[in-house]
């Protein structure tokens, strides 16, 4: 009897809490700079921290070096607080559910934070606190798909806390019983919309000395978005220097 009720409270606890991400792949915190606007009429700079949020873009190339760095036993990531200047520390993960789920993606950080599911914002926080807040949104996740989950968090010099965020996917009461998965060593999973979008490449160039090769490639969204984007590699390493 003491088993199956131990098993019971556990099961509760886990449908009230959600599927908490408990692995990421993080950067090294950049250095940021808040752009100065000389004007007159304005003793403040007008220009607001959140926007250095979409400083950095995420692409494969980019994280595929990025240390993977477990939470703590709360699901929560700690980082360094700023000093004399602006940091942005930015983590990557994927999702994935084994049958269709509706539900809510939460955010509970002290910083400003923004959320993107598959390049598309989805949570933005635009306040510093010094405790943990809530952002959230709905999210529908479709059978065994994969969606890539990237993390911005912006330390300011003057935020009252470091920065301190967790992120858990609650699924609605009818869907409790989906079982998902998350972990940025999980490997992507060809669908039929793979095949019709994504990136591709369309020239390749190497150095003469063959330690350099610049590669142009384009990425197709829909029918009429498409990226085109050139990177100098390192060949002995693949290490993106420029893009």
């Amino acid at each position: 009897m003491k088993t199956l009720a131990a098993l019971l409270l556990t099961t509760a606890a886990l449908t009230a809490y959600g599927y908490r991400i408990t692995e990421y792949k993080g950067a090294q915190p950049e250095r940021l700079h808040v752009p100065a606007i000389p004007d007159s009429l304005h003793k403040e700079n007008p220009f607001k921290p959140e926007k250095l949020l979409s400083s950095r873009l995420f692409n494969p190339e980019l994280t595929a070096d990025w240390t993977t760095m477990p939470t703590d036993t709360a699901g929560h990531i700690r980082a360094t607080a700023a000093e004399d200047t602006p940091a942005l520390h930015s983590f990557t993960t994927r999702l994935r559910a084994n049958r269709f789920a509706k539900g809510r993606l939460v955010l509970n950080s002290t910083s400003r934070a923004e959320v993107s599911v598959n390049g598309e914002s989805k949570i933005s926080k635009s306040t510093a606190d010094s405790t943990a807040t809530s952002a959230e949104t709905q999210l529908e996740l479709l059978p065994e798909a994969d969606y890539d989950i990237a993390v911005n968090i912006l330390a300011m010099p003057d935020d009252k806390a470091a920065p301190d965020f967790s992120l858990e996917f609650i699924p609605a009461d009818e869907f409790s019983d989906v079982e998902v998965k998350a972990s940025p060593s999980m490997k992507r999973r060809v669908s039929p919309l793979t095949t019709m979008t994504g990136e591709r490449t369309s020239k390749m160039s190497i150095s003469p000395s063959g330690r350099y090769m610049l590669i142009l490639t384009y990425e197709t969204y829909n029918a009429k978005e498409t990226t085109w984007r050139c990177r100098l590699t390192e060949v002995a390493t693949g290490r993106v220097l420029s893009e």
